[in-house]
C-alpha cells in the first residue's frame, strides 16, 4: 500500500505481537509518511513519527465509519 497525499487524515492501524497502534496520517511525500500517534504502547497520543512507505504498507487503513469513538476525533485545519 501506497500511501499519498489523498490518504491525508487516515486512520492506521498496526497490530504486532499482541498490542495495537493507531496513527492519522498528517503528510506524505515520496518514500517518508508523516503520521501523528493516535494512540500506541509508550508514545504519546498527538506525537508526530516519521515512517517509511515500507512501513506504513505494513499497517491497515481503517474505514472512518468503523473508527472507534475515541479515535474519531476529526482532523482540525492548521491556522
Amino acid at each position: 500500500m501506497m500511501i499519498s497525499d489523498a490518504a491525508v487524515h487516515k486512520l492506521l492501524r498496526h497490530r504486532v505481537l499482541g498490542g495495537e497502534a493507531f496513527y492519522r496520517v498528517v503528510d506524505a511525500a515520496g518514500q517518508i509518511v508523516e503520521v501523528e500517534v493516535v494512540s500506541a504502547p509508550g508514545l504519546e497520543p498527538g506525537t508526530h513519527v516519521r515512517l517509511t512507505q515500507a512501513a506504513v504498507g505494513s499497517m491497515s487503513v481503517v474505514p472512518a465509519s468503523s473508527w472507534p469513538k475515541r479515535h474519531a476525533k476529526v482532523p482540525q485545519p492548521i491556522r
